[in-house]
C-alpha cells in the first residue's frame, strides 16, 4: 500500500483499497481485472509473473513465492 493505495498484483494498476479485492488467496486485484480468469488460470498467471521476475515494481515477491506453495480448492 502507498499512500492509501494498493496496486494490482496483475496488471499494477494503483487503486483505492475499496476498489482492490483479493481473488485468490494474497492476490489483490483492481476491479477491471477481478474475474477475468477463473482462480486456477489466476494462479498461473500469477506463477508466471514470480517465475520470470523477483520483482513487480519493486516490491518483495515473498507473498506470491508463499502462495505458489499454496493449493487452491
Amino acid at each position: 500500500m502507498r499512500n492509501g493505495k494498493w496496486e494490482c498484483n496483475l496488471c499494477g494498476k494503483w487503486e483505492d483499497e475499496r476498489a482492490i479485492q483479493e481473488q485468490i488467496e494474497n492476490v489483490w486485484l483492481c476491479l477491471s481485472c477481478v474475474d477475468l480468469y477463473d482462480d486456477q488460470e489466476l494462479y498461473d498467471k500469477i506463477t508466471e509473473i514470480v517465475d520470470g521476475r523477483d520483482e513487480i515494481h519493486g516490491q518483495e515477491l515473498s507473498y506470491l513465492n508463499a502462495m505458489k506453495d499454496s493449493h487452491i480448492p
